[in-house]
């Protein structure tokens, strides 16, 4: 076997390591972008369901202390109307 020869072996032996490198980590690649994009679909999931679930037990609640306190009704109508009123105030600047 020449030189030449030699070399060539040499060459396409560490070429073809690289490329089965590669191939490796595209493969782990996939397998963890897999990996987290189905943990993303659960999550997305379960917290839109926790967040909802969280959400209807405090509105309840503070629907049950209003219905049982006239005094606190009044004032939480009283701020709703301040708050629309500034919502309403800054909608109209913007549309100058």
């Amino acid at each position: 076997m020449g030189i030449f020869a030699s070399a060539r072996n040499a060459i396409c032996s560490v070429l073809d390591t690289v490329t089965d490198v590669a191939e490796a980590a595209g493969e782990t690649v996939t397998i963890a972008t897999t990996y987290v994009d189905n943990r993303a679909a659960v999550f997305e999931e379960e917290d839109m369901a926790t967040v909802a679930t969280e959400s209807a037990k405090r509105q309840a609640k503070l629907k049950r202390e209003l219905e049982e306190d006239e005094d606190a009704t009044a004032i939480y109508n009283d701020l709703v109307q301040k708050m629309e009123a500034r919502k309403a105030k800054r909608s109209a600047r913007r549309n100058v």
